[in-house]
């Protein structure tokens, strides 16, 4: 207030005062009263706000509710039709929530279900729905209904959309009645407006700033409650989400798994764990404990120990493996499996479970035990065991798979009976009398196997036609049913039959019949192998006899042909000389001659035949002493000097100084070396030469090599060469005169000294022969060197 003048100018100055205070307090009205409009217009707007916000939160609350909690939605969305739980679900939001009235609505804007039967139409037109099934987000709307000679009804609706992952499934539309809120906020603000008539304008502005602050910060705490909400929400969804993808991994595994609590009892089991330990998975989760079926494990015990591989993980956090675990089921059946424990460990790195894999290994198991039987019993054919132990082998691991099964091993002789093989669990009155039983179409199993040569499975023994004249047997026996295989050679001839047989009707699976067609294939190659070896035994026994036949053959020839050839050679000798005077004619000496030295060609044939005859019956014997190599040498050189003249073949030696002697049979060794060089002259053309050296190598091996220019001989025809009688070249050899057996003697003379004959050769260069006597054969001593041997 401005201070009353002090000068004489009173009444002008109180009527300034007044003019100016008059102005001040109109000035004050008037902000006052526009304050107290903008004062109502702002708590109308607050009041709308909040209502809007407190209807949306409201209506979203209870339409989720609704979602989260309808047990038959999809019903209700398809079919408009409220199961009792549900309708009670609907009562309950509307006496506790003050949900006047609720819809769900169909994708396409039909009403599925309505809170009461007027409402059902097409809602397609409206645009807060247009919205939600464009966005697919909730949507919130607040409306206000006059009623004639009423109150207005004020109404907040919530459409909240239903997914299922990203798939738009309907809409829930609910209507919360807000006619009582919106009266308390009323009286509220009317009793606010009252005050602030009577306070100040900077009261009634501070007073307004104040509730339009609080009503931002209830604005903010709202709005953050619904995105709260929403990120709840959300939240529900992806944990709904990851448990349907976890309940789909677990249904899919092939392996089994389940969880363990830190009381080691089962928290989850998939449907292949609980299938392949026989039981229901109800009857496990809550209840069961590892110990309960595995074999291998320890009790659990009150603090956790290594020991025990299944709970250890729950106590250091460290994941087992084990590969060689039991477990049982119900029926007291057991299978191999392998499993791993691994721990589970929250944020804060305690363990608060464990997860067990595991896996039925018994297919592996019985492949394994498969090929250890096929290699112990291959192990024991080819170390040439009887027919009699290897199948009974084959038997024996056959029924160590399954104790169920009952193994027999039959042969089938050439006569079409069938022969016992092995049948290690069978009765001896059984075996007896399957020995010996003809086969046919309707003898049994076995028996109409062999005859058919395909499988013949008989799940139930007394209901089958084939086993009507064995029922007796059977039945002493205990046998219900029996799977027959036949077993066959490479050739396709059936060898005999593999039987399984059980006491109890069944048929097999796709896996025994496999297990049972491998098993006879392997009975195939051990009869057959034994088959074969005795075949051989047999060709041998005959070769061998035969050979000796024909050496004792030989031998008895050779020595009947002597006595005419030297009589022959004799008187042929007798006449060329003329001893009893001339023989008339010139020619007639010629064939004197002629006849000569064909009996003495036929001579040296019939020796080399009786040397081999001799050497291959074991009869040769060696008249040994220490000789000169060099000696035979030059006696073989000087036999064939003049053959080699003939033929226009240079004859060379290269011998080394002082080499020791040898103890050899020096008529033997003379007869090698004749033969070796009688050879290379022969196939050696006009104009070649042949080398015979001798040598000491470092092993203290004497070696003795004949090398040619000749003709050569095939690499493929080298063993040829070696046997008696056999004939190298078709088109040169045959030029030459010879039987076959040079190299032949020479090598079994050389093998009675303990030595060894090589050759080497290529077609068109030449050849090369070359005999090695071992060291212990070659002694100390240098031989004289005052021979001289020369070439011709």
């Amino acid at each position: 207030m401005t201070p009353l003048p002090q000068d004489g100018s009173m009444k002008r100055g109180i009527r300034t005062w007044l003019d100016r205070d008059r102005r001040l307090l109109v000035a004050i009205l008037v902000v006052s009263i526009l304050s107290l409009g903008v004062s109502w217009i702002a708590v109308h707007k607050a009041e709308r706000h909040l209502l809007k916000e407190e209807a949306a939160s409201t209506a979203i609350h209870w339409a989720t509710f609704l979602e989260d909690n309808l047990a038959n939605l999809d019903e209700i969305l398809s079919s408009g039709l409220v199961g009792q739980p549900d309708q009670r679900l609907f009562d309950f939001a509307s006496q506790a929530g003050g949900v006047s009235s609720y819809e769900v609505i169909r994708p396409n804007g039909m009403v599925a279900l309505s809170s009461w039967a007027g409402d059902f139409g097409t809602l397609g037109s409206d645009d807060i729905l247009a919205e939600v099934l464009r966005t697919a987000r909730p949507q919130v709307t607040l409306s206000e209904n006059a009623r004639s000679g009423q109150q207005s009804r004020i109404s907040g609706v919530a459409l909240v959309p239903v997914l299922d992952g990203k798939a738009f499934k309907g809409i829930i539309k609910v209507e919360v009645d807000m006619t009582v809120r919106a009266a308390e906020l009323r009286r509220t603000s009317y009793f606010g407006l009252a005050g602030l008539v009577g306070m100040l304008v900077i009261i009634g502005a501070i007073c307004a700033s104040f509730v339009m602050r609080n009503l931002r910060e209830r604005d903010a705490e709202l709005r953050e409650a619904v995105r709260t909400q929403e990120r709840v929400i959300a939240a529900e969804r992806a944990v709904r989400a990851f448990a349907r993808q976890r309940e789909m991994i677990l249904n899919a595994a092939g392996e089994g798994i389940f969880g363990l609590d830190l009381d080691g009892r089962m928290t989850f089991i998939n449907p292949a764990g609980a299938d392949m330990l026989g039981r229901r998975p109800e009857e496990l989760v809550g209840n069961a404990q590892a110990e309960d079926f595995a074999l291998n494990s320890p009790a659990l015990p009150d603090r956790l120990a290594e020991e025990n591989p299944i709970f250890a993980p729950l106590a250091d956090a460290t994941p087992r493996e084990v590969s060689d675990e039991v477990f049982r089921r119900p029926d007291g059946r057991t299978f191999p499996v392998e499993y791993t424990s691994t721990p589970i460990v929250d944020d804060d790195g305690d363990v608060t479970g464990a997860v067990v894999v595991f896996k039925d290994i018994t297919e592996r198991k019985r492949i394994e035990e498969i090929q250890k039987g096929r290699s112990l019993v291959l192990e024991r054919v080819t170390s040439g065991a009887s027919l009699g132990d290897v199948l009974g082998l084959i038997a024996a691991s056959v029924e160590a798979l399954d104790s169920d099964m009952i193994c027999s091993i039959l042969t089938l002789d050439e006569d079409d009976r069938l022969r016992l093989g092995a049948a290690p669990s069978l009765p001896d009155y059984y075996n007896e009398a399957l020995d010996g039983l003809q086969i046919g179409p309707g003898v049994g199993s076995c028996g109409a196997a062999a005859y058919s040569g395909e499988r013949v499975v008989i799940e139930d023994i007394l209901l089958h036609p084939n086993w009507a004249s064995y029922l007796d047997l059977a039945k002493r026996a205990g046998l219900r049913a029996c799977w027959s295989e036949p077993i066959g050679s490479k050739s396709g001839k059936i060898l005999g039959t593999l039987a399984i047989y059980y006491r109890t009707p069944r048929g097999p699976s796709e896996l025994e019949l496999e297990f049972i067609a491998t098993t006879a294939h392997l009975a195939g190659i051990a009869i057959s192998r034994k088959r074969t070896e005795q075949a051989l035994r047999l060709a041998k026994e005959q070769a061998e006899f035969a050979n000796r036949a024909k050496t004792e053959f030989l031998a008895n020839m050779s020595h009947e042909l002597r006595t005419p050839l030297n009589a022959i050679i004799g008187f042929s000798e007798v006449l060329t000389s003329q001893m009893f005077g001339d023989l008339g004619s010139d020619r007639y000496l010629g064939y004197v001659q002629d006849i000569h030295e064909s009996g003495i060609h036929l001579l040296n044939i019939i020796n080399d035949i009786l040397d081999v005859s001799k050497a291959e019956a074991g009869k040769l014997d060696l008249n040994e002493d220490h000789i000169d190599i060099r000696l035979p040498i030059e006696s073989a050189l000087r036999l064939l000097r003049e053959r080699s003249r003939s033929a226009q073949v240079a004859v060379e030696v290269a011998i080394v100084d002082n080499l020791p002697t040898v103890w050899a049979d020096e008529r033997m060794i003379k007869q090698i070396l004749i033969n070796l060089l009688s050879n290379a002259v022969k196939f050696t053309p006009e104009g070649g030469r042949v080398v015979t050296t001798a040598k000491l190598e470092d092993s203290g091996d004497l070696i003795v090599s004949v090398r040619d220019t000749g003709i050569g001989i095939a690499r493929k025809n080298i063993d040829a060469a070696f046997t008696p009688f056999g004939q190298v070249e078709s088109s040169l050899s045959r030029k030459h005169e010879g039987t076959g057996l040079g190299l032949p003697l020479a090598k079994c003379l050389t093998e009675l000294h303990g030595g060894t004959i090589v050759l080497e050769s290529e077609v068109g260069v030449g050849t090369t022969v070359t005999m090695r006597l071992p060291a212990a054969r070659v002694g100390s001593e240098a031989a004289d060197d005052s021979t001289a041997i020369g070439g011709g």
